[in-house]
């Protein structure tokens, strides 16, 4: 039996176990440094697809090479939105799963990035875009891990997501959204009007009523989590 608690997001890791057979296909916007697409890359196996997208020159350096003997991932230096744009990505120094398109140094936790603030251009595409001249089908999961950017990143695949009838998708719950002219209530209603129920993923699926705020005990900080929509 697998021991979930010693596993890096351990509620997100036994989801992609539960759900991901041979065959399938998943997006993983956020992709860091490779760690969730190398995992989902054993799952779907070699007639399924991995598709990663990860802005950050660095980041990305190490996820290219880390797939780069994996013959059904495919990654990309881009990051994904609602609009084809050529955008500002602001580099997180105190984080480097951090980096953002809002400026990251106004959190009040980024003092390394507050003191010397680093910006890389970044193109940001489309889902319903990028993907139109592929076959989409057995697309089985979207996870989409974006520092804020998760509502747009649904607003520019939503089409996508439907036609293909996406059954799972995972999306980063934070107080970036905000920075991002979201919240988690108005995520989780957009996609409630395409058929998907949110669920807590802390053991077994537990669907709340209310917004979902946790917070670290020791700090008193608010703490960010991943949330599970599943269309029934």
């Amino acid at each position: 039996m697998i021991n979930y608690e010693t596993n890096y997001e351990p509620e997100t890791t036994r989801i992609f176990d539960e759900v991901l057979k041979e065959g399938d296909k998943v997006i993983i916007a956020g992709a860091h440094q490779g760690y969730f697409v190398t995992y989902c890359s054993k799952l779907v196996g070699q007639s399924g697809k991995v598709y990663g997208f990860e802005p950050e020159k660095k980041n990305y350096a190490i996820l290219k090479e880390k797939v780069k003997d994996l013959a059904n991932v495919e990654v990309f230096q881009v990051a994904l939105g609602d609009k084809e744009v050529t955008a500002k990505l602001f580099f997180n120094s105190d984080n480097d799963g951090g980096h953002s398109l809002w400026d990251c140094s106004d959190h009040p936790l980024n003092v390394l990035t507050k003191a010397n603030p680093l910006v890389q251009p970044c193109e940001v595409k489309m889902i319903d875009k990028f993907f139109e001249d592929k076959d989409l089908t057995g697309l089985k999961l979207c996870m989409f891990d974006a520092e804020g950017s998760e509502h747009s990143i649904l607003r520019g695949g939503i089409n996508t997501i439907t036609d293909y009838d996406v059954p799972y998708i995972i999306c980063e719950i934070s107080p970036a959204l905000e920075a991002c002219l979201s919240s988690q209530m108005s995520l989780r209603g957009f996609l409630s009007m395409y058929g998907y129920k949110a669920y807590m993923m802390e053991g077994k699926l537990v669907e709340p009523q209310k917004p979902v705020r946790v917070f670290a005990t020791e700090d008193g900080n608010e703490v960010v989590f991943n949330m599970l929509f599943k269309r029934n």
